[in-house]
């Protein structure tokens, strides 16, 4: 499912879940509800920053030994209530590590917010042989480098790699008296099997692969932005499909969006309070809420695409300064970032960014406030692909989300 159409399939998923009975599912704060301490907090992944949702939250009394259990919502959000005291805090979910903490709790409420991260499958295994070119007899004695990993070949020239993580590695094969080899292999689940073959050493020195390298003439380092207003207008092409989104970002978990995708329209509030839906029919709490996408999906991939170009260098693209321009109320630098005729079909785009300038505020210096243009596209076969108009406002300005009045 491409990430460009996907925000689409959100709010059937929340059209389903408004017409099947909830219950008191994760996140839910009603397990236990007596007591005079209240504990609350977010779980977030120490890696990737982002909530995880689905992790059991369990605090056991020191003295008691009661128990009390909880689960996080699709934003990491826990609450339980009991009664004060010295408890033990544990967290588990399948596939992260686990995560345990002595606490005090008093009376009142009191946020315990801790990170967890997901544990490192080790599905893969290469072997292979290293030969001569010329004659074709195995070597011996061959340091191969995958990654961080070394192995040497045995005397028949085999060597075997096991418990590497899937994905791209850079390979060096190395021998005295023979050029050194350098290549890039992907690794899949499973065995894979890799014969490399060794020139004996002519005096000419390898050519070793360009490496990623920082764009120093236009490197920013922005700050993520959590407290801004956005307007994007999303026209999927080439089926000219126009979707709007008004997204008011109070921090990075209270946001409202408004949204019209054609068929599709109304609005949502993610807040500390619960995940709150109006589809035309008024306010509705989702008590469980298990979907594809967030709020601010919609800008998240091309403003990440954006900032990689500018951090790195690429030879698919091109960056040009255009001068400073007013935009969205800010002093701006203007630049477009264009492929290059040869740039592959994943690549192709055609960009007008706007960078706020020398503004007295530093947390928002060199933020985007506006992009417009073609955007790379997402789908798999890339023949889908996006015209944008993006607009930051009132960043850092301390914007509060509406608190939405359920029926009673």
């Amino acid at each position: 499912m491409p990430k460009l159409i996907k925000l689409s399939l959100l709010w059937t998923c929340l059209l389903t879940l408004l017409i099947v009975p909830t219950g008191c599912k994760t996140g839910c704060s009603r397990i236990n509800n007596t007591g005079s301490a209240i504990l609350v907090g977010i779980v977030t992944d120490v890696d990737l920053q982002v909530p995880v949702g689905k992790v059991s939250i369990q605090i056991e009394n020191s003295a008691t030994n009661r128990i009390y259990k909880s689960t996080t919502d699709n934003q990491g959000r826990y609450k339980i209530t009991f009664e004060p005291g010295y408890y033990t805090l544990k967290a588990k979910k399948n596939g992260y590590t686990s995560y345990e903490k002595s606490i005090i709790i008093s009376k009142g409420s009191q946020q315990e917010d801790f990170y967890i991260s997901k544990l490192k499958e080790k599905p893969c295994t290469l072997e292979g042989t290293v030969v001569d070119e010329a004659t074709g007899k195995p070597i011996g004695n061959v340091t191969i480098q995958v990654g961080m990993n070394i192995i040497r070949t045995d005397a028949k020239g085999y060597y075997k790699l096991e418990s590497l993580l899937e994905g791209e590695y850079g390979i060096w094969v190395t021998v005295p008296g023979y050029d050194a080899l350098n290549k890039t292999i992907t690794l899949t689940r499973g065995i894979n099997v890799a014969k490399f073959s060794l020139k004996k050493m002519t005096g000419d020195t390898p050519v070793r692969e360009p490496e990623k390298k920082r764009n120093q003439e236009f490197a920013v380092d922005p700050t993520f932005l959590d407290d801004y207003i956005c307007d994007s207008v999303r026209t999927v092409q080439p089926n000219k499909g126009t979707r709007t989104y008004h997204i008011i970002s109070q921090d990075r978990y209270n946001k409202h969006v408004k949204f019209d995708e054609g068929q599709n329209h109304g609005e949502m509030i993610q807040n500390n309070a619960g995940v709150f839906v109006n589809l035309g029919n008024g306010w509705k709490e989702i008590n469980e809420l298990d979907i594809p996408s967030e709020a601010d999906d919609v800008i998240k991939f091309d403003i990440v695409t954006i900032l990689s170009g500018f951090n790195f260098q690429d030879d698919d693209l091109t960056i040009t300064y255009k001068g400073t321009e007013t935009m969205n109320g800010y002093q701006a630098k203007k630049y477009t970032m264009v492929s290059k005729p040869s740039a592959p079909a994943q690549k192709k785009c055609n960009l007008e960014i706007w960078m706020i300038d020398k503004h007295e505020r530093l947390d928002i210096n060199h933020a985007i406030t506006r992009v417009r243009g073609r955007t790379m596209p997402e789908a798999p076969d890339f023949q889908i692909w996006a015209d944008v108009d993006i607009n930051f406002k009132k960043i850092g300005t301390g914007n509060k989300i509406m608190v939405p009045t359920l029926p009673k």
